[in-house]
């Protein structure tokens, strides 16, 4: 048995010196510093917490629903005592929409709602609380029905002094004050994956990635890099997980935050040095650089949750309210860069609303939206979390409504859209009387003219010029274009603020600008200056042919390069114009579709006609940008008539993937297919030993179709106990004596790996 896990509370005292959790606002303005860094104040559990939590927890059975259980919240918003201050519906909705995102792959999948009604406490000194008042707030106001959840301006460690700590939570336990979480207002809707996510992972049993191991290397209870046997000890260190790495804890100093980048040369106690999860949702790594669950954290969210429905403290059985669905609910894509949702408010006692969404059917598939919550009164939302020409689904239901209890569903295709580039000032803030943007901007092929919008105006961070200035251009052609910057004397003369650029071209028109090549140019002036800046582009050579979107972008060369078409700056403009490309198409395509079929993705395609077609290229992603090869199909090159393709994906991740097909021509250019996504579900994507705590006897069993090499047995120590042939996918053990073994499995280009307790 592992020695009682160390929430230092020496660290809790003093984590605001440390400052760790670095959750900032969504988008800091260069010339402003940073705001003070948070961290979580998970404090220090009793031991009889953290035996519980190894003991019992971590051996729970989890079986996965083929639906969601839905889980009550009590939320209880602590104000001023005139009545004033306190989180606002419309953040709770918001963080209780990420909550449903991040919980729904859970090993039982979550889904919560909110238990009526929501309490304000309107007491001023709880208002900035600290810890050691946590018992006169929570012990008259908890519910025995439902988690609660307590929203404060300031958490401290003392009252009105180091206000630092972002959230804490507690562990499963059978105590009403297990089911606590108390929040910072103001960190509850910075990151989708921050502090909200991040608490209610404690309260349904996960623990930091950074446990043990932060106090040293040779701490009882710290973990190794290494993730194999013998020397691995990533099943009984730490997290007890081997899918998240050996974590030194977060430091400023070891992290390059532009980058996302551990930099530092902490090593474990054989000198191995440590690459920990930065993007991990319970490490302490900065939000901004992306948060996951791991397959092993999800597994022990599902632990928590099935441990907590066997309490007898408390249930999780708060009936919801009784509300009228809101009705009439559309959908329209709005000027290329969003899609509008509208519906009828049928309710006067709605907390507020939730939107999910599904690129599914109208049936299945549906997810909530992050970010996607409203307040009471609601009768309309704005998703800008979106890949282009994809079909979504739409549907809205009350936030404490029946978890199951939707409006009607919408369904839309987004087309071709755009992100909505940001900027910490409004109408391009003047500077020393001049504005920061763009004046002018012309393209022309050395002897016409084709583009020329003279605006001389600031009409904010993006300008659309689309609809009225276009140019007809042709793929692998060079173009001249002039931007001249505003200036005092709305022209070519007077001062002006000088600026880097950069101008995009979505050659393959998915709605982005972050494929290869699209970044057509990028400028480092130095010196940095001119008001008239002049050049050259190239339409790239494997441009789809039709209309689409050239961004032109400026910032104040104080700042640097123009590395981002999206991105937060400080000062700047972006002007969007459309381009008519014309292109010799050598693919016709008739239709692409993809779908799961039993344990791998089936795509199936055909084309029409194809010229010089050289191959396809079959691409997959897990988030619908960064996508990579997983195989080809020759082309038939040259063919009047219809040519079926097919292709499977033979080892899926389980989870959204989304597939396209990069068509390649005999001289390289390409172009891509729409994208289809599909909701992998594997039958088994584990290794299951069952039965598990067992008596000294267990089955194990390989995934369906995972044919076995060998398997390991190997003590808590990490001692070899026995290894043998296993030509089938499934073993038997018996005889093993009390305790907790390791059991690991060898196939064909992968291993398995499960804990295994015999009582």
């Amino acid at each position: 048995m592992n020695s009682p896990r160390k929430h230092s509370l020496i660290a809790f005292f003093l984590f605001v010196a440390s400052a760790i959790l670095a959750q900032q606002p969504l988008f800091i303005p260069e010339e402003l510093p940073p705001p003070q860094a948070l961290e979580c104040g998970k404090p220090e559990e009793r031991p009889e917490v953290i035996r519980y939590l190894h003991e019992v927890v971590r051996n729970m059975p989890v079986e996965r629903n083929t639906g969601t259980t839905c889980v009550p919240l009590k939320i209880h918003i602590v104000r001023q005592s005139n009545g004033t201050g306190g989180i606002s519906l419309t953040d709770v909705n918001r963080a209780i929409a990420n909550l449903n995102y991040y919980f729904f792959e859970a090993g039982t999948p979550m889904e919560f709602y909110l238990c009526d009604p929501i309490q304000y406490i309107d007491n001023s000194a709880w208002y900035d609380f600290d810890p050691m008042e946590e018992a006169a707030l929570c012990d008259p106001n908890d519910v025995n029905n439902a988690m609660n959840l307590y929203f404060v301006d300031q958490i401290c460690v003392m009252a009105g002094n180091n206000c630092n700590i972002a959230g804490y939570a507690y562990f499963p336990f059978n105590s009403i004050q297990s089911t606590r979480s108390v929040l910072r207002n103001d960190q509850m809707v910075l990151y989708a994956n921050g502090t909200f996510v991040h608490e209610l992972g404690h309260n349904f049993s996960l623990e930091h990635t950074h446990t043990g191991t932060e106090d040293g290397p040779n701490d009882p209870d710290a973990e190794r890099v290494v993730r194999t046997p013998p020397d691995a000890n990533c099943t009984t260190r730490s997290d007890n997980l081997c899918d998240t790495d050996a974590d030194p804890r977060y430091d400023p100093a070891n992290f390059n935050l532009a980058t996302c980048t551990y930099t530092g040369n902490q090593t474990d106690d054989q000198g191995n040095v440590y690459t920990p999860p930065v993007d991990n949702i319970m490490s302490y790594y900065p939000d901004q650089c992306g948060g996951i669950f791991t397959a092993g954290q999800l597994t022990q969210l599902g632990q928590g949750l099935s441990t907590r429905q066997g309490h007898t403290a408390y249930t999780l059985d708060c009936p919801a309210a009784t509300v009228s669905n809101p009705s009439g609910l559309t959908a329209t894509v709005s000027n290329n860069y969003t899609i509008q949702l509208n519906w009828t408010d049928n309710a006067n006692n709605e907390t507020g609303y939730l939107i999910e969404r599904s690129t599914t059917s109208a049936s299945a598939g549906f997810r909530a939206l992050k970010f996607g919550g409203t307040g009471p009164d609601a009768t309309t939302f704005e998703d800008k979390n979106l890949l282009a020409n994809t079909d979504y689904w739409y549907r809205v239901k009350a936030s404490n409504d029946d978890c199951n209890d939707y409006s009607n569903v919408v369904q839309i295709n987004s087309g071709r859209l755009y992100c909505i580039p940001l900027v910490q000032s409004n109408n391009c803030t003047q500077n020393n009387g001049v504005g920061i943007g763009i004046g002018r901007f012309t393209i022309d092929d050395g002897s016409n003219t084709l583009l020329d919008n003279d605006n001389d105006a600031c009409n904010g961070p993006l300008s659309v010029y689309s609809s009225t200035h276009t140019a007809a251009v042709t793929a692998g052609a060079t173009y001249n274009y002039t931007i001249e910057l505003l200036s005092s004397n709305g022209g070519t003369t007077g001062s002006y603020s000088p600026q880097n650029y950069a101008i995009w071209m979505d050659a393959n028109q998915d709605g982005d600008f972050d494929d290869a090549g699209e970044l057509l140019v990028q400028s480092n002036l130095n010196p940095c200056e001119g008001i008239v800046l002049t050049g050259t582009f190239t339409v790239p050579a494997g441009s789809q042919a039709g209309t689409t979107t050239l961004r032109v972008r400026t910032r104040s060369c104080a700042n640097g390069v123009v590395s981002s078409p999206c991105a937060y700056y400080s000062f700047g403009e972006a002007e969007d114009y459309g381009l008519n490309v014309s292109v010799a198409q050598p693919v016709s395509w008739l239709s692409f579709a993809a779908r799961q079929k039993e344990e791998a993705v089936e795509l199936s395609w055909a084309t029409a006609t194809e010229v010089n077609a050289a191959y396809f290229a079959v691409e997959r992603s897990r988030d619908g940008y960064s996508f990579e090869e997983i195989g080809r199909r020759q082309a038939a090159g040259y063919s009047l008539s219809r040519q079926d393709y097919d292709y499977f994906d033979s080892t899926p991740p389980a989870g959204l993937l989304y597939y396209r097909l990069r068509q390649v021509d005999e001289d390289g250019q390409y172009t891509y297919s729409p994208v289809r996504v599909v909701h992998f579900v594997p039958e088994y994507a584990v290794l299951r030993a069952y039965p598990n705590p067992s008596d000294g006897t267990l089955t194990f069993e390989l995934p369906v179709g995972v044919q076995g090499l060998w398997f390991a047995l190997y003590d808590a120590r990490g001692s070899l106990l026995r290894r043998a042939v296993l030509p089938e996918r499934k073993g038997h053990l018996s005889g093993l004596l009390p305790g907790v073994y390791l059991l690991q499995v060898q196939t064909t280009g992968r291993e398995y790996v499960q804990k295994v307790v015999v009582y």
